[in-house]
């Protein structure tokens, strides 16, 4: 799965069941940048530093993104999915997940 976000494609995945989509960023692949968690909200209870979540929609359109900070939760009204990106991965000046789609 792909992400794009900032003019710029990132590797992704999908969790795949309760922990999975408990653990989050932490449960990723190597080399995975990003991790689509199906819900629409997240929580930070297991995080260290902040990381940036995007709202997305059923047709993989970004409908917000926010900071979500160590112990905090953040939810996306009308979010089919989050994207979680690491701090730091996404461009600070430009905060849209342009669509998420497939890598062939």
């Amino acid at each position: 799965m792909v992400v794009e976000a900032c003019g710029r494609a990132y590797r992704a995945q999908r969790t795949e069941g309760f922990l999975d989509a408990f653990l989050g960023i932490h449960a990723r692949d190597p080399g995975v940048e990003a991790v689509v968690v199906s819900g629409r909200s997240v929580h930070g209870f297991s995080l260290r530093q902040a990381m940036w979540v995007f709202g997305i929609d059923d047709q993989g359109r970004d409908i917000g993104g926010r900071m979500l900070r160590p112990m905090r939760v953040v939810r996306f009204a009308g979010a089919s999915a989050v994207v979680e990106f690491p701090e730091g991965l996404v461009c600070s000046r430009h905060h849209n997940v342009h669509t998420v789609r497939l890598a062939r």
